[in-house]
């Protein structure tokens, strides 16, 4: 809505109205106008643009746009009392971009930017957009810097071995032992599975495949102890299997001393030739030689992404300044990596070169196996007496026969003694008994007998003296003496002694 004043021949737009306060004139900004229907209040108009606004600069990304406010209507009524910014992305606007001026960035590359200027007054704003634009060219990217190869083949996973084997137990079963004297005794046993032997106690000692073991200089009637231990072969076949382990393209096999055969495919593992009683473990590692290589770099000015080459071939792009390359194999890697911008321009990129080593998993053993086993008996024997020997026949120790009185015909035999036996165990009894004959009347009479015990050996025993009617000249008597003890009854002694004829006496 605008004012007019009648000039005496034209009707002219009243543009600007000053009031006095009283010092000085000043603007009159707004006032009040009747519509027909109500007062409202009255403003100047809105901001006029004469002359549309300029984007200057550089294209090239990267650099600074600079915007003009362009020209607008300075009467009083349209005057701008304030400016404001928005740069534009073709027909976006630029979020944050809303000062004088305005760095391109890699996003505005190919892509019109301009700018819209917004002038304001007391009426309200006016927006403009830029009377031009620019397109903004990509900048050649920098080549990346501080290349590095590294090796990061991926570590096998964990895993587990397992194994086993089987060694019979021996069995022992102890002999008969009776019949041991304190002369020498001797311990007897049966086994299976024996390959060893050792024992404790009195009857001590170690070998191979004997089953007795003897011992002399033992006491009578002496209990003795002791243990037999009978070791086994032992296993010297085993067999086992490992659990796979993830990120790992081959394994390995080891142990001592023994023929180790495995098949890696299926992963299993068996052993022969060990040694008897011996004892192995089994060691199964796992390796990666599926090689990888960590590649990273800094990143080039201007660069939008970059383009890797492998060993002077291309590989891949990316956007990252990192990559992992999966070589699937080990040794020296050659890598050079390229700039690249929006618009595809690429630059000398930078080279490096690594090594890519294998990856190996601390190796994972079996337990031990082919322990031999054992099995003990405990043996327990008492020596006896010596058996009784019988005593030997006793000798002659001499004797008298006398006729003390030939008129009543008495006679009497005197001083009979003998030797007991040299040899034997005691106690010993002694038996004898005597016989007469006289020449005439023939046989031997039984006259008298008895026994007589002793415990010495080497004593001379008497025979108490004995008589008897004689009724005929040349009597004579006989002695029959043997011993006898727990080994048996002796041979007899026989011991004739002769009178004189007449009655004088006589002796043998």
């Amino acid at each position: 809505m605008v004012s007019k004043l009648y000039d005496g021949s034209n009707w002219k737009n009243l543009n600007g109205l000053k009031l006095w306060n009283g010092s000085a004139w000043k603007n009159s900004v707004r006032g009040w106008m009747w519509d027909g229907t109500a007062w409202k209040q009255w403003y100047p108009e809105y901001p006029v643009n004469t002359t549309a606004p300029s984007v200057s600069g550089t294209a090239t990304q990267g650099n600074t746009l600079s915007c003009t406010t362009g020209s607008w209507n300075s009467n009083l009524a349209y005057t701008p009392s304030s400016y404001s910014y928005q740069w534009r992305r073709g027909s976006s606007d630029i979020s944050g971009a809303t000062s004088s001026t305005y760095a391109t960035v890699v996003a505005d590359v190919g892509s019109d930017v301009s700018c819209r200027v917004t002038a304001t007054n007391n009426r309200g704003p006016t927006p403009v957009v830029s009377s031009n634009s620019i397109t903004v060219t990509s900048a050649l990217p920098g080549a990346p810097s501080g290349l590095t190869v590294t090796s990061s083949t991926t570590t096998p996973g964990t895993f587990t071995v397992s194994g086993s084997s089987t060694s019979a137990t021996p069995t022992i079963t102890m002999g008969s032992n009776s019949g041991v004297t304190s002369t020498a005794g001797t311990i007897n046993w049966s086994s299976s599975n024996q390959s060893s032997y050792s024992s404790s106690g009195t009857f001590s000692g170690t070998g191979s495949t004997a089953t007795s073991i003897s011992k002399s200089g033992l006491s009578a009637s002496t209990n003795y102890t002791g243990t037999v231990t009978i070791t086994g072969p032992g296993a010297t076949t085993a067999s086992g299997s490992w659990t796979a382990a993830t990120n790992t393209s081959s394994y390995s096999v080891s142990t001592s001393a023994a023929t180790l055969s495995s098949n890696t495919t299926n992963r299993t593992w068996s052993l022969s030739s060990g040694t008897t009683g011996g004892s192995y473990t089994i060691t199964v590692t796992a390796t990666n030689t599926s090689g990888s290589a960590l590649i990273s770099w800094n990143a080039g000015s201007n660069a939008t992404s970059y383009d890797i080459y492998i060993n002077g071939t291309y590989w891949t792009n990316t956007a990252s300044t990192s990559a992992t390359y999966n070589w699937g194999q080990t040794g020296n890697l050659s890598v050079n990596v390229r700039s690249r911008n929006s618009t595809g321009a690429e630059t000398t990129g930078v080279s490096g070169n690594g090594a890519v080593s294998s990856a190996t998993r601390q190796a994972q053993s079996s337990g031990t196996f082919a322990s031999a086993q054992t099995a003990s008996a405990n043996y327990s024997l008492t020596t006896s007496a010596p058996p009784a020997v019988a005593p030997s026949t006793p000798t002659n120790g001499g004797g008298t026969y006398q006729d003390p009185s030939f008129s009543n015909n008495f006679n009497f035999i005197t001083n009979a003694t003998f030797t007991s036996s040299s040899s034997g165990t005691t106690p010993i009894t002694y038996s004898w008994s005597v016989r007469s004959s006289d020449f005439a009347n023939g046989p031997w009479a039984l006259r008298n007998s008895g026994s007589i015990n002793s415990s010495n050996l080497s004593s001379t025993i008497s025979i108490p003296q004995q008589g008897w009617d004689s009724d005929s000249f040349g009597a004579a008597a006989q002695y029959t003496v043997s011993a006898t003890n727990d080994g048996g009854t002796s041979g007899s002694l026989v011991w004739t002694l002769v009178s004189s004829f007449g009655g004088g006496g006589g002796e043998i």
